[in-house]
């Protein structure tokens, strides 16, 4: 209640009451699909579930846009979305040198499920990198790691998975200025060339993780 009543109030300031009410809503929309539950050692864990597409868990543009309620919220809540993706990343379960786009189909965490089996099933594509929304999602966690680093003043929890982290951004340096055919988190959109918005992300993406570099 209290933390409902400085949150109403913040969003009243900023944008009026009506603003404040919509603020609410989407605050609780933003959660709402959301698990908490405890990893291996005892540490929270939290997965959010795409109820209105492919209904996988753990995805990382799903997350990604959640960020700065989960910041807002809890630092702990922040950690606990992006470890799991990590922990799997860094894993001989995910060979390849890009960042996972989930890691299951809800509510079973065994691995990524999204154009794994059938490939692109709507675009008639294979199974390939293409497929995966690589330059999107290594994009997506290096940013996100690097707003966790800011938040916390250094760059400890991504240094966790450090090698793992330095794959996504030479990934991005090779592949992310200006991407072949690739999908992004508007996949409804179907494969994309030269597409300015990965570009852009990749650019931000690599400064975000020079910033985690030097903090380390």
């Amino acid at each position: 209640r209290a933390f409902d009543a400085e949150f109403a109030k913040d969003m009243a300031s900023v944008g009026g009451a009506k603003y404040a009410a919509v603020a609410e809503l989407a605050w609780r929309q933003s959660f709402g699909a959301c698990k908490l539950v405890a990893g291996p050692r005892g540490e929270p864990f939290m997965f959010s579930n795409e109820n209105g597409s492919g209904g996988m868990i753990g995805t990382t543009d799903v997350f990604y846009p959640q960020l700065p309620h989960l910041l807002l919220s809890s630092l702990t809540l922040t950690k606990a979305s992006l470890a799991p993706t990590c922990i799997y990343a860094a894993t001989t379960n995910w060979p390849y040198a890009y960042a996972p786009h989930d890691l299951g189909l809800y509510p079973c965490m065994n691995g990524q499920h999204y154009a794994m089996g059938d490939g692109c099933h709507w675009s008639g594509k294979h199974t390939d990198d293409s497929c995966r929304m690589p330059v999107e999602e290594c994009g997506n966690m290096l940013i996100c790691l690097a707003a966790v680093a800011k938040a916390d003043g250094n760059a400890d929890f991504a240094a966790q998975w450090w090698p793992t982290v330095t794959k996504w951004a030479e990934y991005l340096s090779q592949f992310g200025f200006d991407p072949e055919d690739q999908l992004c988190t508007d996949d409804f959109a179907g494969h994309l060339a030269h597409n300015a918005n990965l570009a852009a992300k990749s650019i931000v993406a690599l400064a975000c993780y020079a910033r985690l570099a030097d903090k380390l």
